[in-house]
């Protein structure tokens, strides 16, 4: 007989309630969500809950929110799950052990006081194994101290301490998901607190204010024809269910197909899965040891991702402009832009466009630097012939809904290099590697995996994906047929180079106003949307580094300023985006 440490069960209740947004195709922050962190927040007591992937990305967030950084230090249980310190090394913290009482496996109060000094900002208890901390004298010890408390209940939902919930004393409270845990989402976290959960959220959603993401719904919100609407089938509902059914939800055999068929379609010998596309960049310049000091040139027109990851490594994005032609680096400029700080380059292809891949490569070469393809719009796209992702040392996708294969959420990190290849899988999952047959953590990781179900949900697509690809071209065709008017430029290929047309972005003249154009397609039921980002330009990257974008990037900020982004994706049929182009005709005429 073999009876596991854990069973997860799930009933046809909630197999519905899984199998709902994968019908509609809202799969990232839909419907759900909020009422999720609402529910949670009235059971436990707490003002606001915010979820998020991982319980060790809830605790980074709430360390995050709270300032801590490098210099603090941050007071921990000796015996917990290696993410309790983890997270303060990710923040350029310190974290200072304290033992625990034996009798009850957590932070033992008497032995803390020892350990608080003029650096010390946080303290972190462990409600270990689902059993409270003794939170009273934690808590009567920081307040006397003038610290924060984050508690680290990753087990700990349903537990309470003196008739109150845990994860409801500190300024924080965090728990897990994990299929170990009472609840589970396969991974999955949430925080919670009183004052921080508007930055909290603002952390985890790349950066954006509510008032962006309320803006931006205004413009965006749900139409007849949406900007893009992911392609999945009742077997690919089927695949999800049967791992729901396995209880095996965490890395099993889809994710290791998954990276298996990407490994062989980009023509790589190494992919591995990961959280999301932004996971995928930050792991793979973490891999190249990129850190404080460095310089990584990047795009100064692309999704704000791209040089996030370089700010959370502590290194200096260098932004280089674009060819308005393409919407992709400039080539000319990137040799400018290396110094002898430069550490990598990280081109984008835009929109699922290669860039002029070879010429930077060859570049790079010259100058002995690696480049990290950010290919999160680009699977399927290719260059001479080959497929994008396999020029760089590391190449990068994203598996979000309006890819052309999607997870929910997800990345992909692809290499030809299986020592990086073993240094991002040990990264991915807390730093852990084999160490004479037995597991060991030898580095500080991150919770970067993804689920089987996400593996499964997203391999039934990839084997359709060559499919799906000659049908978006078909109708960019269409758009490229039907939208004849002057002040409109639309995208081209250049020689050589297949789309993969993740997005049809046309640049509008300057006499359009785009905002009116967004709203006057939104009353035809028309979805639209801005394409990327002039990164330099946005609020956190002009007060730091206070460039002179439209001096420094015109072409970059022209396309972030009168660029759109119009309905595309395989589940679009010929007639709406032939409707598409004759509204926007209409408009300009």
């Amino acid at each position: 007989m073999k009876i596991p440490i854990t069973r997860v069960v799930f009933d046809e209740h909630e197999r519905r309630l899984i199998q709902a947004p994968l019908e509609t195709g809202w799969v990232v922050q839909g419907p759900y969500v909020k009422p999720f962190e609402e529910k949670f927040a009235w059971f436990t007591g707490a003002q606001c809950a915010v979820a998020t992937t991982s319980c060790t990305t809830a605790l980074h967030l709430a360390l995050a929110a709270l300032g801590v950084g490098p210099g603090d230090e941050v007071i921990v249980p000796a015996f917990t799950w290696v993410s309790t310190a983890n997270v303060a090394v990710f923040q350029g913290a310190t974290p200072v052990f304290c033992d625990i009482d034996l009798d009850t496996f957590n932070l033992d109060p008497q032995k803390l006081e020892a350990k608080i000094t003029p650096r010390t900002k946080v303290i972190i208890p462990v409600h270990l194994f689902g059993l409270a901390a003794e939170m009273n004298p934690i808590m009567q010890m920081a307040r006397g101290h003038g610290l924060y408390v984050v508690e680290d209940a990753a087990s700990g939902f349903g537990a309470y301490y003196r008739g109150v919930h845990v994860g409801t004393f500190g300024e924080a409270g965090c728990f897990s998901f994990h299929p170990l845990k009472a609840i589970t989402t396969g991974e999955g976290g949430i925080t919670q607190d009183a004052e921080r959960g508007v930055l909290g959220r603002t952390l985890r959603d790349h950066g954006a204010s509510d008032l962006a993401r309320h803006t931006g719904k205004a413009l965006l919100a749900p139409s007849s024809i949406p900007l893009s609407r992911p392609s999945i089938l009742e077997s690919d509902i089927e695949r999800v269910c049967e791992v729901l059914r396995s209880g095996q939800l965490v890395q099993g055999q889809y994710v290791r197909l998954l990276e298996e068929h990407v490994a062989q379609f980009v023509g790589v010998r190494e992919t591995k899965a990961v959280a999301s596309g932004t996971a995928a960049l930050h792991l793979a310049l973490l891999a190249l040891g990129v850190g404080p000091g460095d310089e990584v040139i990047v795009p100064a027109f692309s999704f704000v991702a791209t040089a996030n990851v370089v700010e959370l490594l502590g290194a200096t994005p260098i932004f280089v402009d674009i060819d308005l032609k393409t919407f992709n680096i400039d080539p000319e400029q990137v040799e400018v832009a290396i110094s002898p700080r430069t550490r990598a380059i990280m081109p984008v292809h835009e929109f699922g466009l290669a860039c002029e891949i070879e010429r930077i490569v060859a570049l790079a070469e010259r100058h002995g630097l690696p480049v990290v393809e950010d290919a999160a719009c680009a699977l399927g796209a290719t260059s001479g012939g080959r497929q994008v992702g396999s020029f760089g040392m590391i190449g990068c996708f994203s598996l979000h809904p309006r890819k052309t294969i999607t997870s929910g959420e997800g990345g992909l990190v692809v290499t030809h290099d299986e020592a990086l290849a073993h240094r991002v899988d040990m990264l991915r999952n807390h730093g852990i590697d084999q160490v004479d047959g037995k597991k060991a953590f030898v580095g500080v990781g991150y919770n970067y995996r993804l689920t089987d179900f996400q593996g499964a949900l997203v391999y039934a697509q990839a084997l359709r994906l060559e499919e799906n690809l000659a049908y978006r071209a078909r109708l960019a065709a269409t758009y490229e047929e039907v939208l004849l008017h002057p002040h409109v430029t639309l995208p081209s290929t250049p020689p050589g180079k297949v789309h993969s047309w993740q997005t049809y972005h046309v640049l509008l003249d300057d006499r359009i106003d785009r905002t009116d154009l967004m709203t006057y397609l939104q009353a035809r039921g028309v979805q639209t949307g801005l394409g990327a980002q002039c990164i330099p330009e946005q609020p956190f990257y002009r007060e730091k580094y206070a460039l002179d974008v439209e001096r420094k990037f015109p072409n970059a900020l022209r396309a972030y300023r009168q660029g759109l982004a119009l309905p595309l994706a395989e589940t679009l049929t010929k007639e709406e985006i032939t409707y598409v182009a004759a509204q926007l005709n209409a408009y300009i005429s």
